[in-house]
């Protein structure tokens, strides 16, 4: 049975993720996330000092998940073989928490907040570009 300050932990990162999802990380306000956890300000105030320290554990979290999709050991692969399933496992975590992925990859990441204001082709051209120097790595 997990413990009162986890639950509570656990509550405040996912009404965070919900509410960064609906309204945005710079449009959500601390006081926001404290209401749709349902806890007090001074109680969120007691786990996080501000958003940037609840961003940075739900982008923790997704970073965890995706190493944990990638666990398979590389010896006996083919480079090629490993990128595959590193891509794969990579998108599989992403898609799995699509709606705060969005969030934290238009608004968090440098220099990919433009995308949030209907740039969307700077992102797929960005990627392609992420794409075709992997596919160059192993020519």
């Amino acid at each position: 049975m997990q413990d009162i300050a986890t639950t509570r932990r656990s509550n405040i990162i996912y009404a965070a993720s919900e509410i960064f999802a609906r309204r945005g990380y710079k449009a959500t306000t601390i006081q926001q996330i404290a209401k749709e956890a349902n806890v007090t300000l001074t109680s969120l105030k007691n786990y996080y000092d501000n958003k940037q320290d609840i961003i940075k554990e739900i982008y923790a979290d997704l970073i965890d998940e995706i190493i944990a999709a990638l666990g398979t050991p590389v010896a006996g692969r083919e480079l090629v073989e490993y990128m595959a399933h590193v891509i794969h496992g990579t998108f599989s975590a992403i898609d799995r928490r699509r709606s705060i992925a969005w969030v934290l990859f238009t608004e968090q990441l440098p220099g990919m907040a433009r995308v949030r204001e209907g740039r969307s082709a700077e992102l797929a051209q960005h990627t392609t570009g992420m794409l075709n120097r992997l596919v160059t790595l192993h020519m």
